[in-house]
């Protein structure tokens, strides 16, 4: 299981197409006519919902549940493993028939291992999606106000810190309102 949930991964917009839309709106002539600067927002949806705090409650409660499950696994993961040393280390003063009845145990043991690791894994998911599509939600509602507030003709999510625009023209201008979507997302609560 991975050791943190990644909202990049499971809200992923399309950044290249939306970026391609931001430079060919630079290019309008609405925008190009050298009428003052145009501005183009720039938000990580994903770290102004962990800076929240909803969001670090929820990562809290997906982490608790992530740590339970993780622990639970670990221990039958190391118990199979245990019993797989165990036969190795008396299997010369075994039977034959004894020693395939064993092995046939582990390898039952380790197919419900497999399974349970597989619903764990999916009930992460789930997890995650139930409780981060809200905050999600709410933080793309909160952005068109940010934007008109701050002048924005348009606002690309930024994925990673090495994520983001590649050209700007000289009158476009990027403003990174993270922190304001952050705080609106604290303010309604």
């Amino acid at each position: 299981m991975a050791s943190k949930i990644s909202l990049s991964v499971l809200f992923a917009p399309v950044l290249t197409l939306t970026l391609a839309l931001a430079l060919a709106f630079a290019r309008t002539p609405l925008f190009a006519q050298g009428q003052g600067e145009v501005l183009f927002g720039v938000v990580n949806i994903g770290a102004a919902i962990d800076k929240s705090k909803e969001g670090a409650g929820a990562n809290k409660k997906v982490r608790g549940r992530y740590d339970e499950l993780d622990k639970k696994l670990t221990a039958r993961s190391a118990a199979i493993e245990k019993k797989a040393r165990d036969l190795e280390a008396r299997a010369g003063t075994m039977s034959e028939e004894a020693v395939k009845k064993e092995e046939a145990a582990i390898r039952k043991d380790m197919e419900a291992f497999r399974a349970e690791s597989d619903n764990a894994a999916k009930e992460m998911e789930d997890l995650a999606q139930k409780t981060f599509a809200p905050l999600y939600d709410k933080a793309v509602g909160l952005i068109p106000a940010i934007a008109r507030e701050k002048g924005l003709a348009m606002v690309a999510e930024q994925l990673t810190e090495q994520s983001g625009v590649v050209y700007s023209a000289q009158n476009a201008r990027l403003v990174d309102i993270t922190g304001d979507l952050t705080a609106a997302m604290d303010r309604r609560r």
